[in-house]
C-alpha cells in the first residue's frame, strides 16, 4: 500500500508552519484582548507584577500592546516558538537547495 510513495517528497515537510501558526494566532488572540476590556491580572505584589510588569522595558520600550500584561506575554511566546520557526525555515531552505 505505502510501497509506490514518492521518495523525493518527505513526510514532514515544513516543520515551520506549524509552530508559526500558533504564534501568529496567540497574537492575533492577545491582539483581540487587547482591544475588549479583558485583562488578564498576575497576582499583585509577586515578583513578575512588580519587578517585571512595571519595569520600563514593558512600559517604555516594548509596547506593542498597551497592556503591560500582553507585552509580557508577547516577549515569552516570540522568545519560545520564534526560535524554532527560524531554525526549521533555515534547515528546510538549505534542504531544498541540496535537492
Amino acid at each position: 500500500m505505502f510501497d509506490n510513495q514518492d521518495d523525493n517528497h518527505p513526510i514532514r515537510t515544513r516543520t515551520w508552519i506549524l509552530p508559526l501558526g500558533i504564534f501568529l494566532g496567540l497574537l492575533f488572540i492577545m491582539f483581540f484582548i487587547d482591544s475588549s476590556s479583558w485583562t488578564i491580572n498576575f497576582r499583585e505584589g509577586t515578583f513578575v507584577e512588580r519587578k517585571v510588569l512595571h519595569s520600563r522595558f514593558f512600559t517604555d520600550w516594548f509596547t506593542p500592546y498597551s497592556k503591560s500584561e500582553l507585552n509580557f506575554l508577547t516577549l515569552l511566546i516570540s522568545i519560545i516558538f520564534l526560535p524554532e520557526v527560524i531554525i526549521n525555515a533555515i534547515k528546510q531552505m538549505k534542504m531544498n537547495k541540496q535537492k
